[in-house]
């Protein structure tokens, strides 16, 4: 038998192994993302409430994408300056776990992992597009399949059709 954790416990595994914040790896995860639409990415990495910010960053993703380690206060200013970003509030875990694993991004987005500001206030659809199905490892890309359900139901309906002798004009 298999005893699963108790979700405390296994928080507190999730938080103990995604605790370390790798700058390096952090930047050459944004610089090898192969990403350029000129889309700023302020990140603030928060603990589970969005209020005590662990780590700022911008990444910009011009023609060469240049990262930046921010404080607060830096952070604080060029949010106030800047007339065209993103601005991602991650709870720390949820952000290093997307990143060490090469995950895709919208699991923080769907997960309620984030808060999301962005100005103007457009989505960001190359950006979530490209971190969510590109730039991911090969053992978390989603795959498609075609429904086929309709036909098993149009299949299923002709022949209760045929075995009773129905006729469609009658349905």
């Amino acid at each position: 038998y298999f005893l699963d954790l108790n979700e405390d416990r296994y928080l507190q595994n999730y938080k103990i192994l995604y605790n370390k914040i790798d700058t390096e790896f952090i930047k050459n995860y944004f610089i090898n993302s192969n990403f350029h639409d000129g889309t700023k990415l302020y990140i603030n990495l928060t603990d589970d409430k969005f209020e005590n910010e662990k780590y700022s960053f911008l990444v910009n993703f011009g023609n060469k994408i240049n990262f930046t380690k921010l404080s607060l206060e830096q952070l604080k200013k060029k949010l106030f300056i800047d007339n065209n970003y993103l601005y991602l509030k991650i709870r720390k875990e949820s952000f290093l776990n997307t990143l060490y694993n090469k995950r895709s991004w919208e699991d923080i987005s769907i997960g309620f992992q984030n808060k999301q500001y962005r100005k103007p206030n457009h989505y960001n659809s190359n950006f979530w597009f490209h971190f969510s199905n590109i730039y991911v490892s090969s053992k978390f890309v989603k795959s498609l399949t075609e429904c086929s359900n309709c036909t098993i139901l149009n299949q299923n309906l002709h022949k209760l059709l045929s075995k009773e002798n129905v006729s469609v004009k009658n349905i």
